[in-house]
């Protein structure tokens, strides 16, 4: 029942039903030989409850310049879209997934763009690839990067394990499916596992709140994706990290995993502590040197600048302090549990520094 119950109606309003049945029930019970005292007992709870139905439909769902659009659990984890005006210039809106940001984005000429810095350094890398190619994106999102994708004239197939984000992307983030574009709902791995395909890019860019899928980074994945890749197909990984041996394991982790796999990797990195990681692998080396700047879609032209020495590593590196990750070790977690839980933290101190009492709506 619960696979039919909390996806139709959440996680909370099944609770309080479930919860409000056995209060009923204990009261009747409790007062079996006096029947008015069980008439004024359930009656005073229904009371209770549309009285605490009214107050929750109608509060105010405004909280500053900011407005919770909309909020829902289920299986797969809670739902909700924040939108925030700055003044007359633009609204942002946030897709979080347990409460952690998952999209910023915001509308321009009826097209959605990410605010985010990685989806735009994904989008460049891309380009590498020719215009009518064809690509795989594991996570869908709110559709930003179907969008940069389709930019660049590559046609898309994505997947996505949440059935609700499709909808949602359409009624909240501005997107349009391209005619080029499938949405499959699965597993990311199981779609590798069964599907015939070749593609000439993979992106990986799966996140739940603030954790990664462990089993799509292990070396079988890597090595069972391949007969998904054409010959000189690439794959690039999003990941979110630090970049150093004193916290980094997880980062090298993955790096020597991909090359235990058989792949050349190259890398960007951020310069702060902890930030975004993107692998860009191939059987084949490439050289993103040849990258042809007049493809790259103009809402990512700034960000080419993020592309200096420092942040842009060749293949190979020095990766013997990394572990191989495996199906049955999975480890990655435990190797990033600094990060996952520094990166939990900071985004609800800063959601609560930013939004004062919407903060008490979005983490109840």
């Amino acid at each position: 029942m619960g696979f039919l119950i909390i996806p139709t109606w959440g996680v909370k309003t099944p609770l309080l039903l479930v919860s409000l049945t056995l209060f009923i029930t204990s009261l009747v019970v409790l007062f079996d030989k006096n029947f008015l005292k069980q008439i004024i007992a359930v009656g005073a709870i229904i009371v209770g409850l549309i009285v605490f139905l009214i107050i929750e439909t109608f509060s105010p769902r405004y909280y500053g310049p900011n407005k919770i659009l909309f909020s829902n659990e289920g299986l797969l984890g809670q739902i909700k879209i924040v939108e925030k005006n700055y003044a007359d210039f633009f609204t942002q809106r946030s897709l979080l997934v347990n409460n952690i940001v998952q999209t910023k984005a915001f509308e321009l000429e009826g097209s959605s763009y990410s605010m985010w810095r990685y989806p735009h350094l994904l989008s460049i890398l891309s380009s590498i690839v020719p215009p009518g190619s064809d690509a795989l994106l594991l996570g869908f999102g709110a559709g930003n990067m179907v969008g940069e994708l389709d930019r660049l004239d590559i046609s898309v197939d994505a997947v996505e394990l949440d059935s609700r984000l499709e909808d949602l992307a359409t009624k909240y983030f501005s997107f349009k499916k391209p005619q080029s574009c499938k949405i499959y709902i699965d597993d990311a791995r199981h779609y590798l596992r069964t599907c015939k395909k070749q593609y000439d890019l993979i992106i990986f860019d799966m996140i739940k709140g603030e954790v990664q899928p462990t089993y799509a980074l292990s070396i079988e994945n890597f090595k069972s994706l391949q007969s998904n890749l054409t010959e000189q197909g690439v794959v690039l990984i999003n990941f979110q990290g630090a970049y150093n041996k004193e916290n980094g394991q997880a980062f090298i982790s993955i790096y020597r995993t991909l090359e235990k796999a058989g792949f050349n990797i190259n890398l960007f990195h951020g310069n702060s502590a902890v930030s975004d990681i993107i692998f860009a692998a191939s059987l084949k080396p490439l050289d993103y040197s040849t990258m042809p700047m007049s493809r790259i879609s103009n809402c990512c032209k700034p960000f080419l600048k993020h592309f200096s020495n420092a942040s842009w590593v060749t293949y190979p590196i020095e990766a013997s302090w990394g572990q191989v990750l495996t199906d049955d070790k999975p480890i990655l977690e435990h190797l990033n549990r600094e990060t996952i839980s520094g990166w939990r933290e900071s985004q609800i101190k800063k959601w609560y520094s930013e939004n004062g009492d919407l903060s008490r709506k979005l983490f109840n």
